[in-house]
């Protein structure tokens, strides 16, 4: 072992074995069964973070098509400075956006701007609620989420 180690690293080695009184096979042993317990470990961890990787892109599919007026939240989330490819920075710019989305949810200010065909009072109740909102917003942190567990696993 000296010659594959530098001569400190094997005396510090050599001292903390003689303190637990072993021999350098049983500490060399104990060694590489955590070294096979971490490997399995990670394998085991890299299965299910793929298994929640997936099941996440899964409610992010399932999102975007509940959300009726998706299209208008995605162009308030662009014009507020929001990045709607990586949704960067999501929670900051989801609060910024609350106001504007109060008032187009009561069919307040620029109305026919954000959706035309809001004077449809079917369509208003139907599109406008606040399920639509929770919901764009839910698609928002997720996708968030997802893009930054696209890089893998953190390490600890």
């Amino acid at each position: 072992m000296t010659p594959l180690v530098p001569a400190t690293l094997f005396e510090e080695f050599d001292s903390t074995r003689k303190k637990l009184g072993r021999s350098i096979s049983e500490v060399q042993r104990e060694m590489m069964r955590n070294w096979l317990d971490r490997r399995a470990e990670e394998k085991v961890l890299g299965a299910e973070f793929a298994e929640w990787k997936d099941r996440l892109l899964s409610r992010i599919r399932a999102l975007s098509g509940a959300i009726h007026a998706r299209e208008t939240y995605l162009r308030m989330y662009r014009e507020q400075g929001g990045d709607t490819e990586k949704f960067s920075d999501a929670e900051t710019i989801l609060e910024e956006m609350r106001p504007r989305v109060d008032k187009f949810r009561r069919g307040e200010g620029e109305q026919e701007d954000e959706c035309e065909l809001c004077l449809d009072e079917a369509h208003y109740s139907r599109n406008h609620l606040e399920s639509d909102w929770l919901r764009f917003e839910k698609y928002a942190r997720c996708r968030m989420q997802y893009h930054r567990l696209r890089s893998g696993p953190r390490t600890p």
